[in-house]
This record gives structure tokens, C-alpha cells and sequence, in this order.
């Protein structure tokens, strides 16, 4: 067997292993071979969910250049285009926000229409239609209901400054004809879902390109995590990045500077605990801050 041959055999068993642990049903069924890198899934799945589901496991694994997705959606029992559009349809009127979307099947192919406020409207939509056994496919022709480019780009922003666990500072952001365009970068693969998460509720907003670059640790992922905290430091009554040295490397913390007060060593602290808290990643806090003020007590000075 080749070197190429073992390291496509280690990497099939790692995509396994992830499905195994990851997708809630049918991972037994999906056959996971390899080839240069390129991870080809076959077999039979439940539902179009679990479909789409394996593939965005399995291109998540490292060393994964991409994945051909050949996984089949079960057909026993197959229901009728009528039946499917019954159940779907009274899913959505489950759903006070799905109230208006249309559904028309033709041979297991699910067809959205109507005016909806925002893309969430659209991702749930579609979301519960995959749940949905004898649904093979889903097109969306949902029309967003427009709102200027400028009111679009003031409420992206704000968005994006209101979350503490997104670093805004790094995120250029463009919006073009409705589109938001952003280019930057995040700590990892979480915060830049959560960003797909926080503008898919604003409403006009017709479509994200999420162009952010995502550091797994190292050089790329230790500056963003400094800027992040340098920043909220920089936001907090009673501390500021001038008085709090911040280093982050290799995924550890490291915090140095002199304070005049207990009460400001306790608040940087705090800062820090509420950042890495939602941060993936960190490799621990290391304490350096000196407290020099005539409050300081004999152990800290």
C-alpha cells in the first residue's frame, strides 16, 4: 500500500469517526472513501437533512480539500407530491413567521415561494422541509423584501458590535444591491457561523457572502484574540489597554502592566474571563498584572 493510499485510509477513518460522533442517524449507512484528498461519500441517508449534514461534517475535517457528496435520500414508503405538500405546508403554518410561504412538489422536489423580511425566515423554511421524509431537493424562489443599502449596512454593523464574541474591528463589511460582502477575519469556524447567524435576522438583507478567514491557533488566531480583548479593555470604566499589556501566543493569555487598584486588577480580569469564555481555543490565563496604588494589599505589592 502507497504512502498516498494510507493517508486516504487515515483520513476516510477520521470523516467516519466524525460522522459517527457528530450526525444523530444513519452514519452506519454512509461508505466514506478517499481520493488526493477529495472525500467521496456514498450510501443511504433518512432524509435530505442527513444528506447535507454529512457533507458539511466531512468537509470540516482537516486535511479535507472537498467533498463529492453522492449520498442517496431513502425511498421507502415514498409519498405522494400532494401528501408532501400537506405535511409541509401545515409545518409552516406552525410557524407565525411561515405563514405566506408557498409550496408546490413535483416528484419528491420541493418549490418555496412567497415574500418574506429576512434570510432566517428562509433558512428555517427550508430547515424543516429537509426533516421531512420523501423530500429529495429544495428550491427556494422566496422573494426578501428590499430595503436600502445604507440601512442595511448601518444595522450590520451594529449587529456586529453589540456581540462581544465577534471582533467587528477586523470585519470589513460591504453591502452592495441588498448583498453583505465580508472580508477579515475571525477566531475560528464558530464565530464565523455565528456571524451568518446574527445577520440572517435583519430584515431586507438578501443575501451573505461570508468571506471571513478562520484561524485554528497560531500567528492569525493569537492577533485577533489580542485586538478583541485590547478592545473591550479599551471599553471598560475603571481599565484601559495603556494601564493592561494583553499577549496572546500560541492560544495562551498572557496579561502583564500595573493598575492602581484591586478593584481595576479584578475588572481586567473579568473582561478576559467573559471574552474566553465563548472563545474555542484558549490554552489558559496567566495572571502578571501588579497592583501599585496605595490600595494594593502587602501580597500583591
Amino acid at each position: 500500500m502507497s504512502n498516498e493510499e494510507v493517508k486516504g485510509e487515515g483520513l476516510s477513518m477520521l470523516v467516519k469517526k466524525a460522522l459517527t460522533e457528530d450526525l444523530e442517524v444513519g452514519a452506519l449507512d454512509v461508505r466514506v472513501n478517499t481520493e488526493n484528498g477529495i472525500i467521496h461519500l456514498d450510501g443511504i441517508v433518512d432524509v435530505l437533512a442527513d444528506k447535507e449534514e454529512a457533507e458539511r461534517i466531512a468537509s470540516r475535517v482537516r486535511g479535507v480539500k472537498g467533498v463529492e457528496n453522492r449520498l442517496a435520500v431513502a425511498q421507502d414508503g415514498i409519498r405522494k407530491d400532494k401528501e408532501l405538500s400537506k405535511i409541509i405546508t401545515a409545518k409552516f403554518n406552525e410557524e407565525s413567521d411561515l405563514l405566506n410561504i408557498g409550496v408546490i412538489v413535483k416528484s419528491g422536489r420541493v418549490f418555496l415561494k412567497g415574500k418574506i423580511k429576512k434570510v432566517a425566515q428562509e433558512q428555517k423554511a427550508m430547515q424543516l422541509t429537509r426533516q421531512i421524509i420523501g423530500v429529495k431537493d429544495i428550491v427556494s424562489n422566496l422573494k426578501i423584501i428590499s430595503k436600502e443599502d445604507s440601512i442595511i449596512g448601518n444595522e450590520v454593523s451594529r449587529v456586529l458590535n453589540s456581540d462581544q464574541r465577534v471582533d467587528s474591528a477586523a470585519i470589513t463589511i460591504e453591502v452592495e444591491d441588498g448583498k453583505a460582502i465580508l472580508t477579515g477575519s475571525v477566531l475560528n469556524i464558530e464565530i464565523k457561523e455565528l456571524v451568518n447567524h446574527l445577520l440572517a435576522e435583519i430584515e431586507g438583507l438578501q443575501e451573505i457572502n461570508n468571506e471571513l478567514v478562520t484561524h485554528k491557533g497560531g500567528v492569525g488566531g493569537d492577533t485577533a484574540l489580542e485586538a478583541m480583548i485590547r478592545r473591550e479593555l479599551g471599553q471598560t470604566d475603571g481599565v484601559s489597554p495603556v494601564q493592561v499589556k494583553v499577549y496572546v501566543v500560541g492560544g495562551s493569555i498572557f496579561l502583564d502592566g500595573e493598575v492602581d487598584s484591586p478593584e481595576q486588577h479584578e475588572t481586567a480580569i473579568k473582561v478576559v474571563r467573559d471574552i474566553i469564555r465563548n472563545v474555542k481555543g484558549v490554552n489558559g490565563l496567566n495572571d502578571g498584572i501588579k497592583v501599585t496604588g496605595k490600595k494594593a494589599s502587602k501580597s500583591e505589592k
